[in-house]
């Protein structure tokens, strides 16, 4: 039988011994998400355009006429700018994007809506023209490039 001082010591040291954290645990991979690929667009271009892009580019276009009076008005000219925005980014998942004139155009739509959209956020109309000038001109170029049937209805 062994004295008990020596059962103790030898307690101790495998206690002491397992918790010492010399050993770490192993590393743990980080998890990274797959990257999400947002479904091909399923309206066509044109329903696209008369349905979307028209309805309010033209209440944009209102919008910018004199300075928004109020902050609903400022308000409903930003949602108007930001459904461009979104319009865009359908474009941009359709059949057709794989056209490099047509990415380039959806691509300025876009852009275009972004800056009118800061230039409104920013309560000023001059900025938020200049974005809807750029804006204009994706529109117009698309219609030229990519063989739209008509001219853009503000020509």
């Amino acid at each position: 039988m062994r004295p008990p001082f020596i059962a103790l010591s030898l307690a101790l040291l495998t206690i002491v011994g397992c918790a010492s954290g010399d050993e770490k645990p192993p590393a743990t991979p980080p998890v990274t998400a797959a990257p999400v690929t947002p479904p091909p667009a399923t309206i066509s271009p044109a329903h696209l355009m008369t349905g979307l892009v028209l309805l309010h580019h033209h209440a944009l276009l209102q919008s910018l006429s004199e300075t928004p009076a109020s902050p609903e008005e400022w308000r409903s000219a930003e949602t108007h700018a930001e459904l461009l925005v979104e319009a865009a980014e359908i474009l941009l998942r359709h059949t057709s994007a794989s056209e490099e004139s047509w990415r380039a155009a959806a691509d300025s739509l876009k852009e275009g809506g972004l800056e009118t959209l800061a230039g409104l956020e920013a309560r000023s109309l001059a900025e938020a023209r200049s974005g809807f000038e750029h804006l204009n001109t994706a529109c117009s170029t698309c219609h030229q490039e990519c063989g739209a049937d008509d001219a853009p209805p503000w020509k």
